[in-house]
């Protein structure tokens, strides 16, 4: 009986010996991964200079700049635009005696003869369904403004855009009076944030 009782003790004791222990709960580690878009907010001429040939007495002359934008705001751009002249106005001045000076103007207005330039603007066709051009300087002859020496908005997109470019139309004409030499102003384009008014 003793004999008996001791190989089930030792029975029992191989038995608790042979548990094993249970599986080790799942455990995770995590990474909060951030990625930071630059701004890209930039404006550009295609040229720092652009020139009118006037005939006096002749039809308009016309010359183009290109104004380049680069936009990755959100809240979309607008372009302003204004000019300065050495007469403190937004005419084209001729500084040298004698002085003179062709006056700014609405597109319209400027005609053979009229002593007058204007600027209008356009997107390229097709190139960008959310930009538009401000009525004050789309040249369509309603409610258009003459360039000024306070900035305006010329122009606005409501979306971003990796490049767009904008076509700026400059025109004057002048008559047989006005005195020959040459005439300047400063042209200023300014991009800034949101679509402005």
């Amino acid at each position: 009986m003793m004999k008996q009782k001791t190989a089930l003790m030792s029975l029992v004791a191989l038995l608790s010996f042979a548990v094993l222990p249970s599986a080790n709960a799942a455990t995770t580690a995590t990474v909060t991964l951030t990625a930071t878009v630059q701004s890209a907010f930039s404006i550009s001429v295609g040229s720092a200079t652009a020139a009118l040939s006037l005939t006096p007495g002749a039809t308009p002359d016309t010359t183009t700049s290109t104004v380049t934008v680069v936009s990755n705001d959100g809240a979309g751009y607008n372009i302003s635009v204004e000019a300065d002249s050495a007469n403190s106005d937004s005419s084209l001045y001729k500084s040298t005696a004698p002085t003179a000076s062709i006056a700014a103007d609405v597109p319209g207005n400027v005609t053979t003869n009229s002593n007058k330039w204007s600027l209008h603007v356009s997107a390229a066709p097709g190139s960008c369904g959310t930009c538009t051009t401000d009525e004050a300087f789309d040249g369509d002859g309603t409610t258009d403004e003459a360039v000024a020496t306070s900035a305006n908005r010329m122009a606005f997109n409501s979306s971003t855009t990796a490049t767009q470019d904008w076509t700026v139309t400059y025109k004057a004409a002048v008559n047989g009076v006005l005195p020959a030499g040459a005439y300047l102003t400063t042209v200023t384009y300014t991009l800034a944030s949101g679509v402005g008014s």
